[in-house]
């Protein structure tokens, strides 16, 4: 009876060491562990940081004005630029993106509601609208993005590019009224996100400011 007493015991007792090795190390031990390992995959990541296109604050359109009112279609772009990321173009043409840096949505459709906000603001057309709000259409706005990034130089220069071109369509027959290409180029004052992206705002109200006066021009 003792010898099996002495068994159960220790039994017992390799159990509890066993569980003691198997137990899971804190949470700040496997950080640890996974930073002198070089594994930083189970690590949260830092959240983004998100930018606005703000529209542009001043609106000098003249005496232009229009009857006629405005569809803004959404802008076609190539896969790199319909995203919400902010692109940037290095000295060898390479196309990559600010890492932790995200448009408040899609840049397509960004770029859309600050345009039909801009033209809305000047209060000289009838109605502006977008597809899917029910308007009456007589003209179709149909811009393109042909560039919408920081291009950084040598020695760490960078420069914002927008490049827009629209087409201005008569909705009843398709027939093209009028069509522009818009370029505005912007020095940033660094190559950081937040200079890139500052300057990119302000070529892109530039580009606005000169479609809405090309619109109310030519309708």
């Amino acid at each position: 009876m003792n010898e099996l007493l002495k068994g159960a015991a220790a039994d017992r007792q390799n159990w509890r060491s066993a569980w003691r090795r198997a137990r899971p190390l804190p949470v700040l031990a496997v950080a640890s562990a996974l930073l002198a390992s070089g594994c930083t995959t189970l690590l949260p990541e830092a959240a983004p940081t998100v930018y606005d296109l703000s529209g542009p604050a001043q609106i000098d359109v003249g005496a232009r004005s229009t009857s006629r009112q405005l569809l803004v279609a959404e802008p076609a772009a190539v896969r790199f630029y319909a995203t919400d990321r902010v692109v940037v173009r290095d000295t060898g043409a390479t196309l990559s993106y600010y890492p932790g840096a995200l448009w408040s949505d899609a840049l397509p459709e960004l770029f859309q509601a600050r345009f039909a906000e801009t033209l809305e603001r000047t209060g000289r057309a009838r109605a502006v609208g977008r597809p899917g709000q029910g308007l009456l259409i007589d003209t179709r706005l149909v811009p393109e993005i042909r560039a919408f990034e920081v291009a950084i130089g040598e020695g760490g220069t960078a420069v914002a590019v927008v490049d827009v071109s629209l087409k201005v369509m008569n909705d009843a027959n398709g027939r093209i009224l009028a069509t522009r290409d818009f370029i505005v180029e912007v020095p940033a004052a660094s190559d950081s996100a937040d200079d890139g992206i500052a300057a990119l705002n302000e070529a892109a109200d530039a580009v606005l400011v000169e479609m809405t006066r090309f619109v109310l021009d030519a309708v």
